[in-house]
């Protein structure tokens, strides 16, 4: 009896010491990244470990936001998973490895990189890498006759000082931006000979170009900078004015695009309205004050809103009457110049516009032009 006894309690203390020490052997060590690495994106690394009594793994991901799963499900005896890093991966300092004991649960093993590692964007011999992370053609700044575009830091009401003062605006932001060369305001006048199409077509490279956002997106290891493709030809560029919201979205730098509905165009073509353009407001107002009966703010040397504003219609002279869409005739009352624009409510149906209406009191900016 006494025997049995003394087998039990062995049986017991035999079981116990197995799960306990089953327990505490159970270990996980990450070999590499091992801490101040630099993982290109692109890239391809062997992720290293070391690990007893677990039979599977996983790898999580993560740089103080949400974790990602890199790898599941991974037999822990291989001990090493090989990484491919893809484009699109986010990139920047400070990013940890785990790996865990698979499945997941409170109690499982875990262990950390020693150290954080760096995930950085390849130094690129082309800009294929900026187009696929940006989902985006970019073109490297030494192609054949690129032409920068860029919208002003600054907004100006009506009262540009002319064609002339607009050109000078943008010559002085393309300045104090660093960027060299000639620059003209993309900004049509009251004449067809002047408008912004036309003027364009009057610089040393007429209308031929590739045009390209003035901001590189990357520097390539050569140097070289990578811009932004807005158009291969004007035909491609001009048609960014009227293309759909989720197109230009898509397109367009972030900055870019929340810009790209607030600038200043003027009579872009000869099929731009030069009277009763049909000015955009949120508020009410009287019908007339819906109809400008300029497109230029007077040349764009008025940047008051509408002509009362003078003391009375007499005080400027006389202006033509518009007509509504019913056909009714109507006083203009409005000073305003055409804009871009959005119309169009949902975010599947709107589009920009290059003949939205502003009074001549609205904040603009201007879109310029590399000569």
């Amino acid at each position: 009896m006494v025997y049995i006894l003394i087998l039990a309690i062995l049986a017991v203390a035999v079981f116990v010491a197995f799960v306990f020490f089953g327990k505490i052997s159970k270990t996980i060590q990450v070999a590499y990244p091992a801490g101040g690495e630099e993982l290109r994106v692109g890239g391809t690394y062997k992720i290293e470990w070391k690990a007893a009594g677990i039979s599977k793994v996983g790898i999580v991901l993560f740089n103080g936001q949400t974790p990602k799963w890199v790898a599941k499900d991974i037999d822990a005896s291989l001990g090493s998973y090989e990484w491919k890093v893809y484009p699109g991966q986010d990139y920047g300092d400070d990013f940890w490895l785990a790996v865990v004991e698979f499945p997941w649960q409170s109690d499982s093993k875990v262990a950390y990189t020693k150290g954080a590692f760096a995930i950085i964007y390849p130094e690129q011999s082309s800009c294929a890498g900026a187009s696929i992370v940006n989902q985006w053609p970019y073109i490297p700044g030494d192609y054949p006759n690129i032409r920068r575009v860029f919208i002003t830091k600054n907004t100006f009401a009506g009262n540009l000082g002319g064609l002339d003062g607009a050109d000078k605006k943008c010559q002085d932001d393309a300045s104090a931006r660093g960027y060299t060369g000639v620059w003209h305001a993309f900004l049509g006048g009251d004449s067809d000979k002047e408008t912004a199409v036309n003027r364009l077509n009057n610089t040393p490279r007429q209308l031929n170009g590739v045009f390209v956002e003035a901001n590189p997106g990357i520097k390539l290891s050569s140097g070289i900078n990578c811009y932004a493709l807005l158009g291969n030809n004007f035909d491609k560029f001009k048609a960014t004015f009227s293309n759909l919201t989720a197109v230009n979205k898509q397109k367009l730098s972030d900055d870019f695009f929340a810009n790209f509905d607030k600038i200043w165009l003027g009579r872009i073509d000869s099929d731009s309205s030069n009277s009763c353009i049909l000015v955009y407001t949120n508020e009410a107002s009287a019908a007339s004050d819906k109809y400008s009966f300029t497109s230029t703010c007077q040349r764009w040397n008025n940047e008051k809103g509408s002509v009362s504003e003078f003391g009375g219609q007499n005080s400027i002279g006389s202006f033509p009457n518009c007509y509504t869409p019913e056909g009714n005739s109507i006083s203009a009352s409005s000073i305003g110049g055409l804009s871009t624009g959005i119309n169009g409510k949902t975010a599947n149906t709107s589009y920009f516009s290059p003949n939205q209406g502003k009074n001549c009191d609205t904040f603009q900016k201007l879109l310029c032009i590399e000569e």
